[in-house]
């Protein structure tokens, strides 16, 4: 009976360990995803800072599109929340894609090459958010699920494991 037990507790122990250990993991892979998201969106915002920039040669420091996104852009960069992050770039790419509007129909930029560069890179790093989302978004999934599923569910109450959230960029 006491070889049973100490071999009943081994075992326990051993998928114990194993299932804290996978959460480990999979927490640490959702924050590396994260960052890869987060270094692109930096990259983005310093891109938008350029075409702010460039873009007072060609629009009034007071025009309403400046205006808007330099504000919103100093609000997502400040925001450590992930939704009201979320919310600031939902914000800031309608108002991006507003000011690259006026910009391409204004026909003084359509000799500006440095501007359409920027136009290129930001439409480059636009895909590679879009990548870099979807697979912070995969990763959220699958550490989700092991945090919703039997036994991953005991043990991320024990030690206070919370889900992660989506990081979703809708049109609306």
């Amino acid at each position: 009976m006491g070889i049973a037990l100490v071999i009943f507790f081994s075992v326990f122990a051993i998928i114990f360990f194993i299932i804290f250990n996978r959460f480990i993991k999979l927490k640490n892979d959702v924050y590396t995803r994260w960052k890869k998201v987060n270094l692109q969106l930096k990259l983005r915002h310093e891109l938008v800072l350029s075409l702010i920039k460039m873009s007072k040669k060609y629009l009034n420091e007071d025009s309403v599109p400046l205006k808007h996104i330099s504000v919103i852009q100093k609000m997502a960069l400040s925001e450590t929340d992930l939704e009201k992050m979320i919310f600031s770039e939902k914000k800031m790419l309608k108002e991006l894609s507003k000011l690259i509007l006026i910009l391409k129909q204004d026909p003084a930029t359509a000799t500006d090459f440095k501007l359409h560069v920027v136009f290129n890179k930001l439409n480059d790093i636009e895909k590679k958010i879009a990548n870099y989302r979807k697979n912070y978004n995969y990763g959220v999934k699958i550490y989700n699920e092991a945090h919703t599923s039997f036994p991953g569910n005991v043990i991320a109450f024990i030690f206070r494991f919370h889900t992660e959230k989506k990081f979703k960029l809708s049109k609306k």
